[in-house]
């Protein structure tokens, strides 16, 4: 999530575009495709989509 925070910071504010097609929604893809990642899930969802709603916003909006 650093890396993710990193590619946000050289985007401009309010460009949501960054959300569907960048990092986040490649590392959101994955974590959710992967059979194995089920710890890694786990801990997604505790560290990041419960406790940011942007977070939690965009990740759904991936998946949807």
């Amino acid at each position: 999530m650093r890396l993710v925070k990193q590619e946000a910071v050289g985007h401009q504010a309010g460009n949501g575009h960054m959300w569907r097609t960048g990092l986040f929604a490649s590392l959101v893809r994955t974590i959710l495709d992967c059979s194995e990642a089920s710890s890694l899930r786990e801990e997604f969802v505790e560290k990041f989509v419960e406790e940011y709603d942007d977070i939690r916003y965009h990740a759904f909006e991936i998946t949807a």
